[in-house]
């Protein structure tokens, strides 16, 4: 409707979606999230829960100036599992997966001193064991609060659940593709905090 639009016009430049979202119908969609709020109305809204993961690698802030050649890049990655209900009123702590056992930067300190759950396994990814022992302290913790809630999931493969039944939590998966446009956490939550985080 002004230059932008002149000057993409004059160029040939036209916007493509790619990936996850652009390959579901869009009256899938409708029908899946008609499907969602069915689901979602036995519950209150504090107690429907989204967690997702997101990978970021920390910033490399150097006193140098000057590329040093020959050098391998870091290859320190960190996962964050991001959880929060419908509301927007509870937050859980972040799970943060990375790939030492003890990091040098929390100088003694666990994961839970320092206000978070922290596991590491050699490629800093979330997996079935890690997910599995966060969803049964979730489930514990739902036990002592005398709370039952609903948590929605994508569909990866890492979120196996255990094999002891989970009398607190009950999982439901988002239908392949459909996360990008079911998933609450995926509507500016992870994209905030990644911006977040680089700064």
């Amino acid at each position: 409707n002004g230059w932008v639009a002149d000057f993409k016009a004059k160029l040939g430049i036209r916007t493509f979606v790619h990936g996850e979202a652009a390959s579901v119908d869009e009256k899938m969609v409708t029908v899946e999230q008609k499907c969602l709020t069915i689901l979602c109305k036995s519950y209150h809204p504090k107690d429907v829960f989204n967690m997702d993961e997101t990978g970021l690698i920390p910033p490399d802030h150097a006193l140098a100036n000057a590329v040093a050649h020959g050098l391998k890049s870091s290859k320190n990655r960190f996962t964050f599992a991001l959880t929060c209900n419908a509301l927007g009123t509870k937050k859980l702590e972040p799970l943060i997966i990375q790939r030492y056992q003890r990091p040098c930067c929390f100088k003694r300190r666990s994961g839970s001193e320092l206000g978070f759950l922290y596991f590491f396994n050699t490629k800093a990814w979330m997996n079935h064991m890690i997910f599995q022992e966060w969803i049964a302290k979730l489930n514990l913790k739902c036990v002592a609060e005398q709370r039952h809630i609903l948590l929605l999931l994508d569909n990866f493969a890492g979120h196996l659940l255990p094999s002891a039944p989970l009398t607190n939590v009950r999982v439901e998966y988002f239908h392949l593709n459909m996360t990008s446009h079911l998933q609450s956490l995926n509507s500016g939550i992870i994209q905030n905090f990644q911006s977040n985080f680089k700064t």
